[in-house]
């Protein structure tokens, strides 16, 4: 594993144009990432720094609001520095609600992608009854591109196996015990494991107190309805925009790897497992090829329904992940070097750090 002796230049967006310095947030206690593991956790490259976002959808990428919609490079691959495949960006949007530190659950923003990327395995936002699964105990994967518990080496992605250690409200306290956060990638997902095997993505990394301790992480289902009307795009495949299951010819062919993929960027990541039509909150989408069809198709049509409100945890149906321990009813994968216990929760600050770029070691990507 190459180590990139790597600190980061991070001026953070706040209202009003102006910048201000707050070190954004990265994996640690991990372990290295193979090519092709968590393949939907993206490089999030800004004129000021460096953050993590996740894609959520062939057009969709989204991050957090601190890391400011001065976006320079989207990147897929195993390094922010070296990309498997450059992202071609449209536009990208900060969340108008967020207004600094004094607003941190309304901390998300997103990019959308003038080419679509369909040949990935993506990581879709847990949404209607997956998000019972977001509770105290829960085990989640954390990855991102910032720097190791030595505050050393951004710019590999690494990941680590944690826990959801409290959720209140729009915001979840996350990681700790050495497998969590650390200057670097603020906006990267925690991501859960539903029965089939398959991930859903639930947040976006904001902020923390030091390198191994609990993480703020903002809840992704509250950006949902906002990133939909604002983008024109439905990315919720499997479900209508108020969480009743509606799932199209999209809710399939999710990422349903374990981390330990050693696969290859070239051919879009081929051998990585993907989900089959997924039945997490109901039957699976009809077979295109039998004569039926249904209404909440993914894409860029937005479906409605009355059915669930996907801002409350309370919705259920056939196949409900449940709502404590280990609630998506399937053993997440241990990342090598993790010890996870279970802790109370820690009050999570910001950071504030002012360091320069340094020259790197750039690894080969396959």
């Amino acid at each position: 594993m190459h180590v990139v002796l790597l600190t980061l230049l991070s001026f953070v967006h706040e209202p009003g144009g102006l910048a201000s310095t707050r070190e954004p947030a990265s994996v640690t206690g991990g372990a290295a990432a193979l090519p092709c593991a968590w393949p939907s956790t993206i490089a999030v490259q800004t004129s000021g720094g460096l953050c993590t976002g996740t894609l959520i959808h062939p057009q969709v990428v989204v991050y957090a609001a601190h890391c400011g919609d001065a976006v320079t490079h989207l990147r897929v691959g195993d390094h922010a520095d070296v990309a498997a495949r450059e992202l071609d960006i449209e536009a990208c949007q900060v969340n108008p609600d967020y207004l600094g530190v004094t607003s941190q659950a309304q901390d998300w923003a997103y990019c959308t992608l003038a080419t679509p990327v369909d040949d990935l395995p993506l990581t879709p936002a847990a949404y209607g009854c997956e998000l019972d699964a977001i509770a105290a105990g829960t085990e989640v994967v954390i990855a991102g591109f910032g720097q190791d518990a030595a505050g050393m080496g951004a710019g590999p992605k690494r990941w680590a196996l944690t826990h959801i250690v409290s959720s209140f409200g729009a915001t979840a306290n996350i990681g700790g015990d050495g497998a969590s956060t650390c200057p670097g990638d603020s906006g990267g997902s925690a991501m859960l494991r539903l029965a089939d095997g398959s991930w859903r993505a639930i947040s976006m990394v904001s902020t923390g107190v030091d390198c191994g301790s609990a993480a703020v992480h903002v809840l992704m289902r509250a950006a949902i309805p906002w990133i939909e009307s604002s983008s024109g795009i439905d990315v919720t495949p499997c479900h209508d925009v108020d969480g009743g299951w509606n799932p199209g010819p999209a809710c399939a062919g999710f990422y349903a790897g374990d981390g330990s993929e050693d696969a290859s960027w070239s051919d879009a990541c081929a051998d990585v497992p993907r989900s089959a039509a997924s039945q997490s909150c109901g039957p699976a989408a009809p077979d295109p090829g039998d004569g039926t069809s249904s209404s909440g198709e993914g894409g860029d049509e937005l479906g409605t329904s009355a059915d669930a409100d996907p801002t409350a945890t309370g919705s259920s149906g056939p196949g409900d992940a449940g709502s404590s321990g280990d609630a998506t009813g399937a053993t997440a994968p241990a990342a090598h070097g993790c010890a996870i216990d279970r802790h109370d929760a820690t009050a999570a600050l910001p950071w504030v750090v002012l360091v320069a770029a340094r020259r790197r070691r750039r690894p080969a990507n396959r």
